[in-house]
């Protein structure tokens, strides 16, 4: 069977109490403070929150799929693990336009089609190869005018516009199309959602569970998918058994998908996978989305240039397809170490960049919890590259902090950075990469007094 890329690191899938922790955390009125256990089934069956959400749900499911003889009421495993619904940071530090890049932006200015022009641009101003990706980082702008526009090379950029616009589609000019990305899900509305979900969850966990209640749940990760990455509801599918679909945004509820995220490997098509786990705050379900999103454009370029390889009479070479890439003109060699080992099943380089562009959404998004969560995890991957690609993501990790407007943005950087300088002393050669960043410590002092 061949492995697919997948998110690190995984977390535990949703369990029956942990979703009316959930449901008592979105009426709680202290966030620290964590909803009672349950020891009884009836219990979530007067929960107004969930119940209200489900009872919705249900009605939808029922126009679509039929009533069923008798919903069954919300079944809780009494030996469940209680949960803990933790406070978040609630301030939103917005990306600057083209933070991540010292590269000018082909879009800021430009009309867009239905009315307006691009005021500015977040992410990578070179744009990116899918909508999605542009999307997961329009979604963390959190304005009403913020869209995702494709130029006209077929590259997609996530903007802000000077006025709300429809958006539409055109023949000439610099952006073709431009498609509205909303202003991002409220906390309050994500947290009941959630909940919705969890709990449609453990409803299909009964085994007494109807046909209407797996429409039900199936619904309900339908709208918080929808409603959390801006995503039409018609575009994203259930995964329980089968394969994913590839140019879909694919949630995975099998019990065996313990991940936050997965994409295929280059032989299979191009689909990406986001589990629940990736579900725990909308900042992770973003950053998630544009890792895989990046494992995405490997993926691509991968089975793209490997199929001209096999096409090629000239590829009889002992270094095979990876020799072929550094000898093919025009190709960067740290592109070339990216691709050769999507193929190769040596995952280093694309988990390097996909972790590397996850803080950038995280951080993007303002919620610096999950800036720290993401920014750990690059720092504690012992899996790296060459040192010529390690080098390459610590320059952008370098132009990316000094790049942060926002002072607390800058400190969480610095704070975590600074656990990473004293390499592990039982593997002191593979200390992370985040261990040292020389070249940025130089610069950084006179960037915090700002």
């Amino acid at each position: 069977m061949i492995a697919s890329i997948t998110s690190t690191p995984p977390h535990a899938l949703p369990d029956p109490e942990q979703a009316r922790a959930d449901a008592a955390a979105v009426a709680a009125p202290d966030p620290d403070v964590a909803g009672p256990s349950i020891h009884d089934s009836v219990a979530l069956r007067h929960d107004p929150v969930v119940e209200s959400a489900l009872q919705g749900l249900h009605e939808r499911a029922d126009a679509l799929f039929g009533s069923p003889p008798q919903l069954q009421s919300f079944y809780a495993d009494k030996n469940g693990g209680g949960g803990h619904a933790q406070a978040r940071s609630q301030g939103r530090a917005h990306a600057a336009p083209s933070q991540s890049s010292q590269l000018k932006s082909k879009v800021e200015g430009q009309p867009v089609p239905g009315g307006g022009k691009v005021a500015g641009e977040v992410g990578d101003p070179k744009g990116y190869e899918t909508k999605n990706h542009a999307l997961a980082w329009a979604r963390t702008i959190g304005s009403d005018k913020a869209m995702v526009v494709k130029d006209a090379g077929g590259r997609w950029h996530a903007v802000v516009a000077d006025k709300v616009a429809k958006g539409g589609t055109s023949t000439s000019g610099t952006v073709r199309e431009a498609v509205p990305a909303g202003k991002g899900i409220e906390k309050g509305e994500f947290d009941t959602l959630r909940a919705a979900a969890r709990a449609a969850d453990a409803r299909v966990s009964d085994p007494k569970h109807t046909d209407a209640d797996v429409a039900a749940r199936d619904l309900a990760w339908k709208t918080l998918a929808s409603k959390t990455l801006g995503v039409d509801i018609a575009d994203i599918n259930i995964v329980t058994s089968g394969k994913p679909v590839e140019g879909k945004v694919n949630i995975n509820l099998s019990k065996g998908f313990d991940a936050e995220g997965r994409t295929a490997n280059y032989d299979q098509p191009g689909w990406v996978q986001l589990g629940p786990a990736a579900f725990d705050q909308p900042a992770n379900a973003l950053s998630t989305w544009a890792h895989e999103e990046v494992h995405l454009a490997h993926h691509d370029e991968t089975a793209r240039l490997y199929q001209q390889y096999q096409g090629d009479p000239k590829n009889t070479g002992p270094g095979g397809f990876r020799d072929w890439l550094v000898r093919r003109p025009g190709i960067d060699p740290n592109k070339a170490e990216v691709i050769a080992g999507y193929q190769g099943g040596s995952t280093a380089a694309t988990e390097l960049a996909a972790h590397l562009e996850a803080v950038k959404v995280s951080f993007a998004a303002g919620d610096y919890d999950q800036a720290r969560t993401d920014l750990t995890t690059l720092g504690n991957l012992k899996n790296l590259p060459t040192e010529r690609l390690q080098m390459q993501a610590q320059s952008e990790l370098v132009k990316f902090r000094n790049g942060l407007k926002d002072a607390r943005a800058r400190q969480v950087f610095d704070d975590i950075q600074k656990t990473h300088n004293t390499p592990d002393p039982r593997s002191p050669n593979n200390a992370g990469i985040l261990h040292k960043l020389e070249s940025g410590a130089k610069t950084w002092g006179s960037v915090q007094k700002h």
